[in-house]
């Protein structure tokens, strides 16, 4: 597993004291690893027909991360495996129900990221709220 380590100095806003530990400050890969790009994932139906938790950013946010799990682990990896995300939405007033939510995905060890405040994601519908990209890294030799 890559390792997460904090940068000296580094301090979090007050507000955000709160989910401090879905936070990493920097990800270190292990030599070797195979890197698994994810595109960013947004929350529609399995057609692409139908956006899934409508105007929902936390809902929304639940089923990208569900989604990311299943598709990492068909490759066989894992979301422990993620060592990076890039997080695009489209209200910020949302975002610290994005990082509790992400915290259930990774209690311990959360991956290096971003969160960047857009206009519109790259979808023509406005119910879409949020979309998730990330990288794994898979250590040499694989899972155990």
């Amino acid at each position: 597993m890559a390792e997460r380590q904090t940068i000296p100095g580094y301090a979090m806003p007050p507000e955000m004291d709160q989910v401090k530990g879905s936070v990493a400050k920097a990800t270190v890969v292990d030599p070797g690893s195979q890197l698994i790009f994810v595109t960013g994932m947004v929350a529609l139906s399995d057609d692409g027909s139908e956006v899934l938790f409508p105007n929902d950013t936390e809902g929304q946010c639940r089923h990208i991360y569900e989604a990311m799990q299943e598709l990492l682990e068909g490759l066989g990896s894992s979301l422990e495996d993620v060592v990076r995300i890039t997080v695009y939405m489209t209200d910020l007033s949302d975002v610290l129900a994005t990082l509790e939510v992400r915290e259930r995905f990774w209690p311990t060890d959360p991956p290096s990221s971003t969160t960047v405040g857009i206009s519109q994601l790259g979808l023509p519908t406005d119910s879409l709220r949020i979309e998730i990209d990330a990288i794994a890294a898979v250590p040499p030799g694989g899972r155990q």
